[in-house]
């Protein structure tokens, strides 16, 4: 039987060639479709809009604009893709905390990402109704 995410689309977002390829190649594992790929938040937003993904992985530390406003600019605009960040940030308890409530701790996912990760976190968004990200309020989140 086909998990639920076969067959979905995933933008990749990360400042490192390396680490796009090996997510590319993890989430082929995982029966997905690359939508295309982003070096920073600036560029992800802009292949974003084109190419409507279901799934953003996104890093936190990049230049132009970070994953963390990133995820603000496409809640903003009322992205219905699901979002989890793909970062070696995602194993600080602070840093994931401080982002609570507005970002699920589920959906950081610290590199390197294993198939156990994402798998998890794939199966945290099947588990929840509603679009789990696009339907936290915007509320005080200018960008």
């Amino acid at each position: 039987m086909a998990e639920t995410w076969s067959g979905k689309s995933v933008l990749i977002v990360d400042d490192s060639a390396i680490v796009r390829d090996n997510l590319a190649n993890l989430f082929g594992q995982l029966g997905m479709r690359i939508a295309g790929t982003a070096t920073d938040g600036v560029e992800a937003l802009a292949k974003a809009a084109a190419v409507n993904p279901d799934f953003i992985s996104l890093d936190i530390i990049m230049p132009e604009m970070d994953g963390i406003e990133c995820y603000r600019a496409l809640v903003k605009r009322g992205t219905t893709a699901k979002i989890f960040f793909a970062s070696s940030l995602a194993v600080e308890p602070r840093v994931t905390q401080s982002f609570s409530p507005e970002i699920p701790p589920e959906v950081f996912l610290a590199k390197p990402l294993t198939r156990e990760s994402v798998t998890a976190c794939l199966r945290y968004f099947e588990s929840i109704q509603a679009p789990p990200l696009a339907a936290i309020p915007a509320a005080g989140l200018e960008s």
